[in-house]
């Protein structure tokens, strides 16, 4: 049973998912430091890497594996970088999905034990850019390692792979595991998909932005020396595009896509 505050944030992302089986629990890795030697066990080194995740510092430590073969960087490139170097290198139209389906685990996770935070896995299938400019399909399964004294993540593992033998749709997916052991497969709508990747004009935008500072269509078009119509025109358009119904809901939607 999902907890009320991880069924709200389904609500609010607008999130669908569906409950496959559970795989076998990974065990708990007692040491952080030991990883190298536990991952020459699990890994296929010639279709598999890893990168060592510091969750407190929110940054990749190091990265190992077949890194060259897998991605087309040196693992040098990854060595002490933020997460946020990783997304540099994520498909521009992932991205918004990505972002949120990682948001959508982080919340699950929180009201899961400490036992089920260490022996669980959550997972993320999208597209990634190779040094050579081409996109493979790139499976990247979370592993945690060592929690806090808070009882959160400290230590991790990224095991990353590429999948485009094995999945031809683009469509940015997630796995993670419940308190139950039961594990969820998520995914986004289409039409919020579709809605997230929605292009802007700037002069779209300054109008967003001014209307979020309760700016009414004449005072907009004072400010920006427009005509009236050319206002009431430009709202009407940036209303379809952004399928917002009245201007709250644009504000909303302005506030996640970081336009605001």
């Amino acid at each position: 049973m999902l907890s009320t505050k991880f069924r709200h944030a389904k609500a609010s992302l607008g999130v669908e998912y569906e409950v496959t089986p559970l795989r076998e629990p990974v065990s708990s890795i007692p040491n952080v430091f030991q990883f190298k030697t536990w991952t020459h066990f699990l890994i296929n080194r010639e279709i598999c890497c890893y990168f060592l995740i510091n969750h407190a510092q929110s940054k990749i430590i190091c990265a190992g594996g077949s890194i060259e073969k897998v991605t087309g960087y040196h693992e040098t490139l990854y060595t002490d970088l933020p997460f946020t170097h990783f997304l540099n290198f994520v498909h521009p139209d992932d991205l918004y999905a990505l972002r949120t389906l990682q948001a959508l685990q982080k919340e699950m996770s929180q009201s899961l034990s400490q036992t089920r935070k260490i022996n669980g896995c959550s997972s993320f299938s999208f597209r990634f850019k190779k040094n050579n400019e081409s996109f493979i399909q790139m499976l990247r399964q979370d592993i945690v390692l060592q929690l806090d004294v808070t009882g959160n993540p400290e230590y991790g593992i990224w095991f990353i792979s590429d999948i485009s033998h094995l999945k031809s749709d683009n469509r940015v997916t997630a796995t993670m595991t419940d308190e139950n052991g039961d594990q969820k497969i998520l995914t986004l709508p289409e039409k919020s998909l579709m809605q997230e990747n929605i292009r802007l004009s700037n002069r779209e935008k300054e109008i967003i932005y001014l209307v979020a500072q309760g700016l009414s269509s004449k005072q907009i078009a004072c400010r920006l020396n427009l005509s009236f119509h050319t206002v009431t025109t430009h709202k009407r358009n940036i209303f379809e595009k952004t399928s917002s119904p009245n201007s709250n809901a644009l504000i909303q939607f302005a506030i996640r896509k970081g336009i605001i």
